[in-house]
């Protein structure tokens, strides 16, 4: 069947329907959350590219429709769990900022958040330079990978699902951005142990958890990650590596992934 323009599966409309009730106590933090609802099921962007708090922060869009799912499933479905008061939080693949935002109101004490696209780090800039923003925040245009200090491509506008490309033919839809690596980040925390650490990077999360060191992972406490398969690759190429690092699977739901050090769980 068809709903709101979409095709639907009859089977999957229970489910549907409680995820959404779980959702909407949480839609009640933004000022219009019924405005915000209807773009979120058209998939369509909220009307104004902004979305306004009740307590008066916004969180800017850009102009990918795209973004406001993605402010639904962070703020309101929780995907990524819940962050505690004063924790250090780590942000790869940041985008525009949404799940910063969500760290920021969870009340996290530091935030390192990393994102290479320049056209989706001006907007994460602006997200995160609020006055109401109290949290310590650095941004850096950096993509995350398996080894600092090489050069990697990305295309030049904004999107949710921006991947690194081959060298490019068409310099105008790409941008060249430098690299950095979970073991340099873990020198940046400056002997902090990092309480969260988020990873959306649409691929790049084989080199950066296979290639980094095991002392950067001991440093790690809870990690909230989408998977994303390759081809003659296996998911339990990067979880067995995390497991002998002392992790444990705590919740697996299509490609998210939480996994949480197993000596915080005794």
């Amino acid at each position: 069947m068809k709903l709101f323009g979409r095709k639907i599966s009859v089977r999957k409309i229970p489910a549907l329907a409680g995820e959404a009730l779980m959702m909407i106590p949480q839609s009640l933090a933004f000022r219009n959350p019924a405005a915000l609802w209807g773009a979120y099921v058209r998939r369509q962007l909220p009307s104004g590219g902004v979305v306004r708090f009740r307590d008066g922060m916004n969180a800017w869009l850009s102009d990918n429709p795209h973004d406001g799912i993605t402010l639904m499933v962070i703020f309101c479905k929780r995907e990524y769990g819940m962050i505690n008061p004063g924790s250090l939080v780590i942000d790869i693949g940041a985008n525009i900022g949404m799940f910063s935002l969500y760290a920021v109101r969870s009340g996290a004490e530091r935030l390192l958040a990393f994102e290479p696209n320049p056209s989706s780090h001006t907007i994460l800039v602006k997200n995160l330079s609020q006055p109401s923003v109290k949290t310590a925040v650095s941004l850096y245009q950096l993509a995350v990978s398996g080894a600092a200090g090489e050069t990697v491509y990305m295309p030049a506008d904004s999107s949710p699902y921006n991947k690194t490309i081959n060298a490019p033919t068409d310099s105008s839809a790409s941008v060249a951005v430098e690299t950095t690596s979970l073991d340099k980040i873990v020198e940046q925390c400056e002997g902090r142990r990092i309480d969260f650490l988020k990873m959306d990077c649409e691929g790049a999360e084989w080199e950066i958890l296979t290639q980094c060191s095991e002392d950067a992972l001991s440093q790690v406490d809870r990690i909230r990650m989408e998977f994303h398969p390759r081809a003659g690759r296996s998911k339990s190429e990067i979880i067995d590596r995390l497991v002998k690092c002392g992790f444990q699977v705590v919740h697996s739901q299509r490609i998210i992934v939480w996994l949480d050090r197993k000596s915080l769980l005794r």
